[in-house]
């Protein structure tokens, strides 16, 4: 596969090739511009973690027990049995069709409750494979800054994550901690129809 280097001339080169790729990608992370990192506002969330985790360690925590309870098998059962079966296995090669198996969710549950309460994660829940996908096919498929890098997550963490994600989102729903005017992402919202909302306000005033 050719690519173009950073001097702008085409290179066919298996480890240039990789070289390239790999750079822009790392860039692309982690930005370029260090002004939109707030030292500030990051050493305070620093501080209100550790105190919030203070207070998680005592023994008689038992604030936001929505959000803290043990997990349930049929939370559990409920996630897997709605996740897709073709979608796309991560680095461990595991499909969301044999996690399907009553003996293999019995397994998640004991898996899932010990990362609830050691926050430890897998390594292997670290890795993705990205797969680049052209951008616009108009656009110079030499260059990796045309691609949009689609990260391949293991089906397992994926699980996990939308437990936790439907705990968050149940608990904020729940006790009305949501601005109304936040359509996006929830459910039984229209963001499209926000837009037109605002849209016509805007052409009113």
């Amino acid at each position: 596969m050719e690519i173009i280097n950073e001097n702008g001339y085409p290179v066919r080169t298996e480890s240039d090739v990789l070289k390239k790729w790999r750079l822009d990608f790392q860039n692309l992370y982690n930005g370029s511009n260090s002004d939109e990192f707030n030292k500030e506002h990051y050493d305070q969330a620093i501080i209100h973690k550790q105190l919030l985790k203070q207070n998680m360690e005592d023994p008689l925590y038992s604030q936001n027990d929505q959000i803290n309870n043990n997990i349930t098998i049929e939370e559990i059962t409920e996630i897997v049995m709605h996740s897709r079966n073709r979608s796309a296995c991560g680095y461990d090669q595991i499909p969301n069709i044999v996690l399907k198996f009553p003996l293999i969710i019995e397994t998640l549950h004991h898996l899932f409750q010990f990362i609830f309460d050691t926050s430890i994660i897998p390594s292997i829940w670290r890795k993705s494979i990205i797969c680049p996908i052209l951008k616009d096919c108009n656009t110079d498929s030499r260059d990796p800054m045309n691609y949009r890098g689609i990260s391949l997550l293991p089906c397992i963490s994926k699980l996990y994550s939308a437990l936790i994600n439907r705990r968050v989102t149940n608990y904020l729903e729940d006790n009305d901690l949501l601005q109304d005017e936040q359509n996006g992402f929830r459910r039984n919202r229209s963001l499209p129809s926000e837009i037109m909302r605002t849209y016509s306000l805007l052409l009113s005033t």
